[in-house]
Parts: C-alpha cells; structure tokens; sequence
C-alpha cells in the first residue's frame, strides 16, 4: 500500500477512477490508502464500485470500470491491451461450521455464490476433478451471505486464507474433501 501511495504522489492526479472490487476484499487497508490519494491529490475523485470478480472483469472489459481488484484462481491469458498485477497469492481452504467426514455422505452440501464467482468455481472443479458428488444447499448473490450460510450449518465452501472468519471450521483431504488451488487477488487496468 505505500508503495501505491508513493507512486500516486507525483505528479499530482486528476479526474475520476472507478474502482472495482469483490465484495470478499479486506477494505480497511485499501479505503486508508484511498483516503490518502484523495488527500494528496485533490483534484482526484475516486468511487468504488463492488462486485463479484468476472463481473467486474466484464464491466472493466467495457469501460465501466477503470481498475479491477478481482480474484482468480488460476492462470489466464489477458485479453489485448489488459495489464495485471498480482497483488496476494493464498491458499484455498474447505471451511464449514464443524468437523465432518464427507467421504461417508451421498452428496456434499455445497455453499456458493453465483455461476462465474473464483470460489465457486474452484469448489466445483476440486469436486468435479475428484469425482465426488456434491449439491448446491445454499446459493447467495451476496458474499455475507455465503459466510453466513457456512457459519450456520448449511455446507461447505471454499475460502481464501484471508476470507475466513472464526465461525468457520477449516476442513480438507482428512475430511474427504479434495485439494483446492491458490486463490489469486490481481489488479486489472487498461492502462499502465
């Protein structure tokens, strides 16, 4: 973050950005150093826009937004004149409310967002890949949605290091659940 700091210093910025963000990004570091910018540059206008990650992806393809902090969970090629920074590398866990042995249900209950959310899609393709047979129990647009579904009992799901909360208990491969990838965060931008 200071090092952002710093680079926004000189020479002073001007003009309105929109930044994008998932909802799952940790804000209070990011919001002081926005703080900054603004205070440093006062002809700078920044607005925050939050969304899940391949949306703001979409909207940044478009021009809605003109920065996107998405997460990924694996590699990608980037569309023309698209410049990508890795900002956080973290492992992926299995979280739930409690211990349980999944390799002894039918199905797996599984908590996700929408279709095209990184975390949904590295559960789905673990458990695809392992062939293990899972359910959607519980499906949120929103992402305290998803945190608060795990927390209460509804199933499982699949977090950044970052993202996990002390209501969740963190399961993996001696609970029957397979191996997730690392979750990506990248700044996206058109320009340099």
């Amino acid at each position: 973050m200071d090092h952002a700091v710093r680079a926004l210093q000189q020479p002073e910025l001007k003009g309105h950005i929109v930044l994008g963000m998932q909802p799952s990004t940790r804000t209070d570091e990011l919001q002081t150093a926005i703080a900054s910018c603004m205070a440093m540059n006062k002809g700078l206008r920044i607005q925050v826009v939050s969304e899940i990650s391949f949306r703001l992806l979409e909207m940044l393809d478009h021009g809605a937004v003109d920065v996107a902090i998405a997460c990924r969970n694996q590699e990608e090629r980037l569309p023309e004149g698209m410049v990508q920074h890795t900002l956080n590398l973290e492992p992926m866990y299995w979280a739930g409310q409690r211990a349980e042995d999944f390799s002894t249900v039918d199905e797996i209950p599984l908590v996700v967002s929408v279709e095209g959310c990184s975390n949904r899609d590295a559960a789905e393709t673990a458990l695809k890949s392992a062939g293990l047979p899972y359910y959607v129990s519980f499906m949120s647009h929103s992402w305290e949605g998803v945190l608060g579904a795990v927390s209460s009992g509804f199933g499982v799901s699949a977090f950044g290091r970052s993202e996990l909360s002390d209501t969740h208990v963190v399961l993996g491969e001696e609970h029957g659940l397979p191996p997730l990838p690392m979750l990506r965060t990248v700044l996206r931008t058109k320009s340099r």
